[in-house]
């Protein structure tokens, strides 16, 4: 049904647009809201939920002007195997690949996003190698993520995400991500993490992850010393102690 209006002034005409505008609010609203944006505790990335996120393919008209790199997953328990599309923009500079912007992962088998990471931070991307890292960090069987998001000369920092296979997504793992770069060992069952003056080894202990051997540097009274410690009967006990670097009293001391 049409409706025709006929307005003997401005104020008039202005009154009924206004009316208009505010009687259509909500279906505006409703069209344009923005997409739900949450930053899990201790995550260097930020996760996109939007309601098209499950429903329709995901399409890349917003990103024509990045590149993507394509990985492909194959969990041993889920739906399907998965899709990882991360897309990276170009530096300007010679010799170097560019900033990470935004990871989608999506189903194989019908090309549908379950899941959106986006970097606010636009981190340094060296190259897919180095980039993320598909390693299987809680011995489920099932492939898990390590997305780079920070590199400087204590080494390189990931973010890590389990893959969870009653959920069909990745969940942020606050745990493996502190202990930066986490690699883990199927033969041993253990974990290993090293920083600068320290070296650790990690089991599953009763579904949590527990420090098992630790190597470690301390200054003392006497010098630098080299510490290891191992877990015997529940409890984390030294058992060597080195003296790497004596203080200058105990040099002074020394006959």
């Amino acid at each position: 049904m049409w409706i025709v209006c006929v307005f003997n002034s401005k104020q008039a005409a202005l009154t009924m647009a206004v009316a208009a505008a505010l009687a259509w609010t909500p279906h505006l609203a409703a069209l344009q809201a923005p997409a739900l944006r949450v930053t899990p505790t201790g995550s260097a990335l930020t996760e996109v939920l939007e309601a098209p996120l499950a429903e329709t393919s995901s399409g890349t008209l917003e990103h024509a002007a990045l590149n993507v790199t394509v990985y492909k997953l194959c969990p041993s328990s889920g739906s399907s195997d998965l899709v990882l599309r991360v897309f990276w923009e170009p530096s300007e500079y010679p010799g170097t690949f560019g900033l990470f912007r935004r990871m989608e992962i999506v189903r194989a088998s019908d090309g549908r996003r379950i899941q959106v990471l986006e970097d606010p931070a636009a981190t340094c991307f060296f190259g897919p190698d180095s980039f993320l890292e598909l390693k299987d960090l809680n011995f489920d069987g099932n492939p898990d993520l390590k997305i780079l998001t920070s590199s400087g000369s204590g080494g390189l920092c990931y973010d890590c995400w389990l893959y969870d296979p009653a959920r069909g997504r990745f969940v942020f793992n606050l745990e493996l991500t502190n202990l930066g770069n986490p690699d883990p060992d199927p033969e041993t069952g253990q974990i290993c993490a090293a920083g600068k003056n320290w070296m650790g080894r990690y089991r599953y202990l009763g579904g949590k992850l527990t420090l098992v051997w630790n190597k470690s540097e301390e200054w003392r009274a006497k010098g630098l010393f080299e510490v290891t410690e191992e877990r015997v009967d529940g409890e984390m006990r030294v058992v060597k102690e080195e003296l790497l670097e004596p203080s200058a009293a105990e040099i002074e001391d020394e006959p």
